[in-house]
């Protein structure tokens, strides 16, 4: 926005392209945005903005098709339910809010920030759109739509940090200290801030990984020697179970089988093993498998904590077959 070339927006379109390929859901605020910039920007010309639209746009337009070939069907994923952090202030507190607030009115007034004020509100508008499509189906949590608050953080974060400045400058710098007084005064809070902030971070435990290298190796045996469709998940945790099911063996997402996965309970998973019918084979946490199971199946192959067992029948099945 404050100076639009050919190269501006050439970078513009490789960003786009790396936004699509890691999650495609996110492309459509950051170019409503480049949009909305370009076409307040009435001193060039329509050629040249429509020049730059082209560099921006084309290459992700191109990857979309190319990607979507056969696989339309993919769109309606975006009105699909799923476990998702729901927004509430337990989750961000309320200073993040009241800065990002107070940000959002600087930039009213403030010209540089109008293209983070535009990325909002298309986050906004998408966040609102994708809600009401998954209403139209009656899924359990607008995921997608929730998801979009964790996009939302980041330009909020970057408002926020234009409140606080415009407040120090305001009220601090030009009035006491001058320019540079202000520019000492507002690194020395960045300093303080990543101080009170760093310090907590440093003292969390490390997080567990939702799928453990036990269970990642469990999972790629599996789908290398007995398929992926017909396999069960005797864990603990939900996410282990889903992301197992669909990142390791590699199914489908939108299937019969990855919606009861959806809905894993760790009891009811165990107990589909004790009657002598059933998925014929399951990821197995080896700590947790009774021995009323254990003495029942097959254990054909361990890997630390995680094991691969089979029924006395079992066969192996395809990768989009039945067994």
């Amino acid at each position: 926005d404050d100076e639009p070339s050919p190269s501006a927006a050439s970078l513009i379109g490789v960003m786009a392209l790396g936004v699509f390929l890691a999650w495609p859901v996110w492309i459509g605020p950051p170019l409503l945005a480049f949009f909305a910039t370009l076409l307040l920007r009435r001193d060039l010309p329509w050629r040249t903005r429509a020049q730059h639209v082209a560099i921006a746009i084309v290459p992700v337009a191109m990857l979309a098709v190319v990607h979507a070939v056969g696989r339309w069907g993919w769109v309606l994923l975006v009105r699909t339910s799923g476990a998702v952090l729901h927004p509430s202030m337990a989750a961000v507190g309320w200073v993040f809010p009241l800065l990002a607030l107070a940000g959002i009115a600087v930039s009213l007034t403030d010209r540089r920030a109008r293209v983070t004020l535009f990325l909002v509100l298309a986050i906004v508008a998408q966040a609102v759109t994708l809600y009401f499509m998954s209403q139209s189906i009656n899924a359990q949590t607008p995921y997608m739509a929730y998801k979009m608050g964790y996009l939302a953080l980041y330009p909020l974060a970057t408002l926020g940090a234009l409140g606080i400045g415009s407040r120090v400058h305001g009220f601090m710098g030009s009035r006491v200290l001058g320019f540079t007084g202000s520019r000492v005064v507002g690194w020395g809070l960045v300093a303080i801030l990543g101080v009170l902030i760093v310090r907590p971070l440093l003292a969390v435990p490390r997080p567990i990984p939702v799928v453990s290298r036990d269970f990642y190796n469990a999972g790629q045996w599996t789908r290398t020697n007995l398929g992926s469709s017909c396999v069960d998940y005797l864990v603990a945790d939900a996410y282990t179970a889903y992301w197992l099911h669909l990142a390791v063996l590699g199914n489908p997402r939108a299937s019969a089988r990855t919606a009861e996965v959806d809905q894993h309970d760790a009891r009811a998973a165990m107990a589909r093993w004790i009657p002598a019918e059933g998925l014929p084979y399951a990821i197995v946490d080896l700590t947790l498998l009774p021995d009323e199971i254990r003495s029942r199946v097959t254990l054909l192959k361990t890997f630390g904590q995680a094991g691969v067992i089979a029924r006395p029948t079992a066969r192996p099945c395809g990768a989009g077959g039945t067994p």
